[in-house]
């Protein structure tokens, strides 16, 4: 065991003073007897559970921050403040008392109220529950269920002192309800019905449908009803040739109609086929033909070169006959040569001269191999290996026997072809050009048409309503558009009229009504320039005074005496 002399004892400090202590003084402090036990820094202390000894020096501070920090000692900062979660105390009291967090009063912390005394000032950055409330209270944000109302002295919200009525909120169009000033509670909904009331929001009904009158708007869709819906442009269609109707193609794809017209300038030339009908009642269907043949077959006409030619001709001819009783000046015969007529079923050579004979009286006729060139009479056909030029009738095979004139036909508007129906039986054209287009529909009073159809050459154009009025340098029904002086008379009721100020020094007859009627009269007259109305006698409901009238500005008549 170790001894401590006196003269071994430093100046130790107990309190504020220091104190030298003597070993007796030591003896007396200490309880019971001294041993060899060590002195192990506890809980809160730093460094925790560090041992001392003596044999070496230990600083042992107290483990404490200002920041709210699990199992830390309190201590304030620099400022003389410390943070932290939950404070749980009795009695919160002092000049400035400050809690940065929430106060709970109440529950598991304990019972008892918050009290802001009167010679202090709490402030709270967070929520602050209360079930009642005395005192100033102020706040960016604070809900109460009951205010004192002597807490609410010289408040206002919103600019307005409470206790009075708020500025009132109007209630605007398509709206229920009475106007808001905050006295009273209002309900205000949109008024609206999905039924079909004038001045009503529409609203749909739980199908979501409604109703309405007219609706002026773009459609999309289908509608399952509307008005005119089957017409176009307001005209009804049908498969018959009736006037003022929509053609419609019948089950076959025909359009029925009176008249085609058309206003294209004649031509000097025919290309194509021609159009026929066979009659006007069973079969008026309009067709065309393109084979020449048959068309000089229904017209009985031969051809240019004599083809189904028959009969006598009184006629003359020039040139060299195709066929005739004799020939002479043949070097093979010494007498003339005869042709016959021959329609026997064989195959024939055909007569010709040569090119170099030139165009001498008498020429000489060639044949060549009936297999080569051929003629059969009896069938009218004619066979060779080539053919050239353009060619009448029907050939087996023939180069181009595809066109017509050269022309490749087509059921589209293209230029330079043959016009074929398509499958529906229409005509396709860019231009259709004819001298007439006759229409046999008949004649209606059409009020509400919008295209009409004008031009200031050959070529048919529309226009609207406006435009034609104006080319034809007319008002409309209702006056629009018109202008000068007209020399006509009106009756019923003007929309407006127009009165102009004159004070033109000039006597004007004065006007008066009967009915709607506006007549005038001679013995009634003013002049504006001097403000004087001229008449035989007045007179006056009430006593006439000299008050009320001026004898000296007025040229009146028999003036009565004025009392």
């Amino acid at each position: 065991m170790a001894t401590i002399r006196d003269d071994d004892l430093l100046y130790i400090q107990r309190g504020e003073v220091p104190y030298k202590w003597t070993g007796v003084e030591l003896k007396a402090l200490v309880s019971g007897t001294a041993g060899d036990g060590s002195l192990i820094v506890g809980q809160y202390l730093t460094p925790n559970a560090q041992e001392y000894d003596g044999s070496s020096d230990l600083t042992i501070n107290v483990d404490a921050v200002s920041a709210a920090t699990a199992n830390k000692v309190v201590v304030r900062d620099n400022a003389g403040s410390f943070a932290g979660n939950v404070v749980t105390v009795t009695t919160l009291s002092g000049v400035n008392a400050f809690l940065s967090s929430k106060v709970e009063v109440g529950g598991s912390f304990g019972a008892g109220n918050i009290t802001l005394r009167s010679n202090g000032t709490g402030t709270f950055s967070g929520a602050v529950s209360a079930s009642s409330f005395s005192g100033t209270l102020s706040g960016g944000d604070i809900t109460a269920d009951s205010i004192p109302n002597s807490a609410l002295d010289n408040s206002t919200i919103s600019g307005k002192e409470l206790g009075t009525s708020l500025s009132t909120l109007t209630r605007g169009s398509y709206l229920t309800g009475s106007n808001y000033d905050g006295s009273t509670a209002r309900t205000w909904a949109v008024d609206a019905t999905s039924a079909n009331t004038a001045s009503k929001v529409v609203a749909r009904d739980s199908s979501g449908n409604f109703s309405a009158g007219t609706i002026t708007a773009a459609l999309s869709g289908t509608a399952s009803y509307a008005s005119n819906s089957d017409k176009v442009d307001g005209y009804n269609a049908t498969t018959a040739g009736t006037g003022s109707t929509c053609a419609v193609r019948d089950g076959s794809g025909d359009i029925g109609t009176r008249l085609f017209r058309s206003t294209y300038a004649n031509q000097s030339t025919i290309s194509g086929g021609m159009c026929y009908r066979i009659n006007n009642s069973s079969d008026n269907y309009i067709r065309t033909c393109s084979d020449t043949g048959a068309i000089r077959t229904f017209l009985s006409v031969p051809t240019r070169t004599g083809g189904n030619a028959s009969g006598t001709w009184g006629i003359s001819i020039t040139g060299n006959a195709a066929t005739a009783s004799s020939t002479s000046g043949n070097s093979g015969s010494s007498t003339n040569s005869r042709v016959d007529h021959d329609t026997g079923n064989a195959w024939h050579r055909p007569v010709f001269i040569t090119d170099g004979q030139g165009s001498a009286t008498n020429q000489r006729l060639y044949t060549d191999s009936a297999s080569t060139i051929g003629i059969n009479p009896s069938s009218n056909q004619v066979r060779a290996t080539t053919f050239v030029g353009a060619l009448s009738g029907n050939a087996s095979t023939a180069s181009n026997a595809d066109k017509l004139d050269g022309y490749n036909s087509s059921t589209s508007a293209t230029g330079s072809t043959v016009a074929v129906r398509d499958g529906s039986g229409h005509l396709t054209v860019n231009y259709l050009f004819s001298s007439y287009c006759n229409m046999s529909h008949g004649t209606a009073t059409r009020n509400s048409d919008t295209i009409f159809y004008s031009s200031t050459d050959n070529y048919i154009r529309k226009s609207n309503a406006s435009g034609m009025r104006s080319s034809l340098n007319v008002p409309t029904r209702t006056g629009g558009s018109a202008s000068g002086t007209w020399g006509i008379n009106i009756t019923g009721n003007a929309a407006t009229v127009t009165i102009n100020t004159s004070d033109a020094n000039s006597s004007y007859y004065m006007l008066w009504h009967s009915g709607n009627t506006v007549y005038k009269t001679n013995g009634i007259y003013c002049n504006p320039s001097s403000d004087t109305v001229f008449a035989k006698n007045f007179n006056c409901s009430s006593t006439m005074t000299t008050s009320t009238i001026d004898a000296d500005k007025y040229a009146i008549q028999n003036l009565p005496t004025l009392p």
